[in-house]
């Protein structure tokens, strides 16, 4: 059962056991930060879903034959994040393995099989192919996540040929 939390006016039950965000756009304020890290320190499973950049929107209808600029989209997570040992690297994911549409291969748009996904997970189980558009890997230090009792599970790998690009313009 899903259940909304406004986290910038009320504090997460103790009813709850994992709490997603999906996609923020905004910065967390200091209140709603404390509040999940209270909910962590207290054992609860947080899933973040986040974007290491947003698209800037085109100013002019001639800047449209363009490829859109992207920006760091920072949402106030990412110290909160550093100090459980877990960080978004600011670059982009591209790989051989791709989306290919109309005959083009959309290196930006990596294409993980059954190989790249992890079985030992009610999340990635039962999937066969998944499409991530403008990915950002994940950096984990071991030692940070260690002291503090998380356990890092690997759900989603790249294939052998990919690479790591700092933007796309």
């Amino acid at each position: 059962d899903f259940q909304q939390i406004d986290l910038s006016r009320e504090d997460i039950p103790d009813s709850i056991r994992a709490l997603v965000i999906n996609g923020p756009k905004r910065e967390f304020s200091d209140a709603e930060l404390f509040r999940l890290d209270q909910f962590v320190m207290r054992g609860g499973s947080l899933v973040l879903f986040l974007d290491a950049f947003r698209e800037s929107p085109q100013q002019f209808p001639a800047m449209m034959q363009r490829s859109p600029s992207v920006i760091p989209n920072e949402t106030g997570l990412e110290p909160l994040l550093a100090h459980y040992g877990v960080s978004v690297d600011p670059k982009i994911v591209m790989d051989m393995n791709c989306l290919q549409y109309r005959g083009e291969m959309l290196y930006m748009v990596p294409q993980i099989g059954e190989k790249g996904l992890g079985r030992d997970s009610d999340i990635t189980r039962h999937l066969k192919r998944v499409y991530f558009v403008k990915a950002s890997p994940l950096v984990v230090d071991g030692v940070k996540t260690g002291a503090a009792g998380i356990e890092k599970k690997t759900l989603v790998s790249s294939s052998r040929d990919s690479w790591l690009v700092t933007s796309i313009t």
